[in-house]
């Protein structure tokens, strides 16, 4: 299974919306000045996987990250079983990645619903003329909806910016990556996958992960959707 390159992490502020974003940002900027990292380079999975980011660092990193105030959601989409089972969500891959957006996109109206507030996505920018159909699409997302719900909840439209100007957006690639790896088999993915296990969304009924914070598509195996009406 292969993941594709989606921005799958959701900073959810829950108690204490004006504390968690500078906790977040507070934890990362310690960290990496502790070990003498620049703020203003970024720690990539690829740096870590090839030793241009120190191993401690690294621990330090998905350490402080285990720490830190957040929900994530990740979708893992499969380009083998994906394009043979669901074509018409794998034609292109601007398909494959507005696939993953629509999943997250549905995961965080369940979470807000939930909570009984609104909400916006922030993504990570690619190239201008890629960031112009992901807008559309968006936008005819929350019109519409998905095939499957209608997203009310999520306001204003898609916000996309660069990872190096974003925290939040630099988490979320690593968090994404990570989880990309530790599914591919094993490797030093797992072990930072396991540490932020307790990060992860779980179905509020009854504490599952699969198919709420890690969301697999096309399901190797189909899951009975009886009790799992919100997902």
């Amino acid at each position: 299974m292969s993941g594709a390159s989606v921005d799958a992490f959701l900073t959810v502020q829950k108690r204490n919306p004006s504390g968690d974003w500078p906790h977040l940002r507070r934890l990362w900027q310690e960290t990496l000045s502790a070990a003498g990292w620049p703020l203003d380079r970024e720690i990539k999975w690829h740096g870590i996987r090839k030793g241009e980011v120190p191993p401690a660092l690294a621990d330090e990193v998905f350490a402080s990250l285990a720490a830190a105030p957040f929900t994530a959601y990740v979708t893992l989409l499969d380009l083998e079983l994906g394009p043979e089972r669901e074509p018409d969500f794998f034609g292109t891959p601007e398909d494959v990645y507005a696939t993953g957006l629509m999943f997250l996109a549905e995961r965080f109206h369940h979470l807000l619903d939930a909570e009984d507030d609104l909400g916006l996505i922030v993504v990570d920018s690619r190239f201008r003329e890629d960031d112009q159909p992901l807008r559309r699409f968006f936008a005819d997302l929350t019109k519409d909806g998905t095939p499957y719900m209608q997203l009310p909840r999520i306001i204003e439209g898609l916000f996309l910016g660069p990872s190096h100007y974003s925290i939040g957006l630099q988490c979320a690639d690593l968090i994404v990556a990570m989880t990309a790896n530790a599914e591919r088999g094993p490797g030093q993915g797992r072990g930072y996958l396991k540490k932020l296990l307790p990060r992860f969304a779980v179905h509020p009924a009854t504490g599952e992960l699969e198919g709420v914070g890690l969301k697999r598509f096309p399901e190797q195996v189909t899951r009975e959707r009886g009790r799992h009406r919100l997902f």
